[in-house]
């Protein structure tokens, strides 16, 4: 009996090693990356916070040759011409302190899709970008890409 419960205690600890670790770094990045898009997304649909919006940017943020000031008069234009965005089938990679996040983005407008991307793409991809920052992650375009 003692010897079929060294067993049992010895296939629990292996079985514990051999999983992913549900707190690893890269798994605590992609839950605050995904939360970084979800507070996009509710910024634009419900109140339209430009500043909450922008506080995900780095202040180093160049994707394609725009800065952050450029992506703040963006999202005003992006407003102006929807009144829903959607980010869906969301997944991220990360290497270290940078992290690229795929997806799919769709504007609406009373609830009829008008535009949808497939991130990150040549044309836009000014979400998919990442940087670990001091500890805090934000978009940071493709300028490491």
């Amino acid at each position: 009996m003692k010897i079929l419960r060294k067993l049992l205690v010895f296939v629990i600890v292996i079985s514990l090693f051999s999983c992913k670790d549900i707190t690893s770094s890269d798994s605590i990045a992609i839950a605050e990356i995904t939360s970084i898009l979800d507070n996009i997304e509710d910024e634009f649909n419900f109140s339209f916070n430009i500043d909450s919006i922008m506080d995900n940017y780095n202040d180093d943020f160049l994707h394609n040759s725009y800065n952050k000031i450029d992506e703040n008069f963006s999202w005003i234009e992006r407003y102006q011409l929807y009144d829903e965005i959607v980010f869906s089938n969301i997944e991220i990679d990360v290497e270290d302190n940078y992290a690229v996040a795929s997806f799919i983005l769709s504007f609406k407008n009373n609830s009829q899709l008008l535009q949808q991307y497939s991130e990150p793409s040549e044309e836009f991809g000014f979400l998919s970008y990442f940087v670990k920052d001091n500890g805090e992650w934000l978009i940071f375009g493709n300028q490491f890409n």
